[in-house]
């Protein structure tokens, strides 16, 4: 059972002919209904704090998770964004090599042609001095006979 101010205020006690002063009693009742009251209201007071401390903790820790949530999200951005950097740059280096590697394969193809091109224009140049010099020779024939011909037609008259 609880014992509330009233209850201490309103108590009575059996008067008996050596017992205590009736007004010292009620004096100390008094004072202890007042300092019974002002503890109460101190209880209520400190339960009210608490209650309110409780409710910001509450949300502290609502935001906590929050902040963690949004913590653990932001960094599987980041791990999503370094994959995918690595995987782009992946590609470039690969489109890269790709292209290098036709790049050579072109100059390559090329460089082949410009050899072949340049022994078909040798050959050509052979043929071409060879034809020049039967066409020299040819001439040389044709003049030593003119001038065979033009001794004997100059002895002859």
């Amino acid at each position: 059972m609880k014992i509330t101010p009233l209850d201490i205020q309103q108590m009575g006690f059996k008067i008996r002919w050596k017992g205590y002063d009736r007004e010292e009693v009620d004096t100390f009742l008094s004072t202890l209904t007042e300092d019974y009251e002002a503890l109460i209201k101190e209880n209520l007071y400190l339960k009210e704090q608490m209650a309110h401390v409780e409710a910001e903790l509450t949300e502290l820790k609502k935001k906590e998770v929050l902040l963690s949530q949004t913590l653990i999200s932001a960094q599987g951005l980041v791990e999503m964004q370094k994959a995918n950097t690595l995987k782009e740059s992946t590609m470039m280096i690969r489109e890269a090599e790709v292209q290098g590697e036709q790049i050579i394969k072109n100059v390559k193809e090329e460089a082949a042609r410009l050899r072949s091109d340049l022994i078909h224009l040798k050959r050509q140049k052979l043929l071409f001095i060879e034809h020049l010099r039967s066409m020299v020779k040819s001439f040389e024939v044709s003049l030593s006979v003119e001038e065979q011909a033009e001794k004997e037609t100059e002895k002859l008259s």
